[in-house]
C-alpha cells in the first residue's frame, strides 16, 4: 500500500513542480495546469495549498531563498579548498550543483516579471544581502586560515567584489536564457574571480 503523503511533502512536491514548469515553459507558459501536469497530485490537492499561480510564485521565491542559505564557516573550512575555489562554490553553486543553475534561472525570470511586487522583492533583496554578508565572513575565514594578506586599502573591497560578482553572475544567467552555454558562464565567472583575487590579495 502506498504511504499517504503528509502536508509538508505535498507542498514540497508542488513547489518542485512549479520550478520545473517555469524551467520548461517559462513565465509565458506558467499556469496552475502546467504545475499540476508535473505532479501526481490531484487538482484539488494543489489548489488546497495554492489558490493561484501568484501564490505559487511566492512559494517558489521562498524555496529559492532557502536553497541558497550559506553553509557554515566550519563546513566551508572543512572543504580544504583554496580561496578561489571556495568563493566559486559559495557564491556560484551552479559550478557544483546543476539544480542551483535551474533555481537561479527561475529566480531571474520571476524577478524580471514581478517589478510591481515591491514588498516581496524587497524581502528577497534583504535575504540575499544577508547571504552575501555571510559569504564575506566565510571568505575572510579562508583568508585567515591560509595566512593570506589583503592589500592595504582593500579591506572593505571583498564584500563589494562578492556583490558585484553576484550581479555579474545573475546577468550571465539572463544571457543563458538567451542561449549562452553554461560553460561560458563558468569561464567568465572564473576569470572574474581570478581578477578579484589578484587585485585584493598581496602576492610575494
Amino acid at each position: 500500500m502506498t504511504k499517504q503523503k503528509n502536508q509538508e511533502e505535498r507542498i514540497r512536491e508542488i513547489i518542485f513542480a512549479a520550478v520545473q514548469a517555469l524551467e520548461d515553459r517559462g513565465l509565458s507558459g506558467f499556469s496552475m495546469d502546467a504545475v499540476i501536469s508535473h505532479t501526481d497530485l490531484s487538482k484539488g490537492s494543489v489548489y488546497r495549498f495554492f489558490k493561484n499561480k501568484h501564490e505559487l510564485m511566492i512559494g517558489v521565491f521562498k524555496h529559492i531563498a532557502d536553497a541558497f542559505q550559506p553553509t557554515s564557516i566550519e563546513e566551508a573550512l572543512a572543504w580544504q579548498l583554496p580561496l578561489k575555489d571556495t568563493l566559486l562554490r559559495l557564491v556560484f553553486p551552479a559550478f557544483h550543483e546543476p539544480q542551483s543553475l535551474i533555481l537561479r534561472r527561475v529566480h531571474m525570470q520571476l524577478i524580471l516579471e514581478l517589478p510591481h511586487h515591491t514588498p516581496l522583492l524587497e524581502e528577497m533583496r534583504k535575504t540575499f544581502d544577508q547571504i552575501l554578508i555571510e559569504y564575506h565572513n566565510i571568505a575572510m575565514a579562508i583568508i585567515d586560515r591560509d595566512k593570506l594578506k589583503i592589500r592595504h586599502g582593500f579591506e572593505s573591497t571583498l564584500e563589494l567584489a562578492i556583490r558585484i560578482g553576484q550581479s555579474l553572475f545573475d546577468g550571465l544567467i539572463i544571457n543563458s536564457l538567451g542561449g549562452m552555454r553554461s560553460e561560458e558562464v563558468e569561464n567568465r565567472m572564473s576569470a572574474f574571480t581570478d581578477l578579484i583575487i589578484q587585485t585584493i590579495i598581496e602576492h610575494e
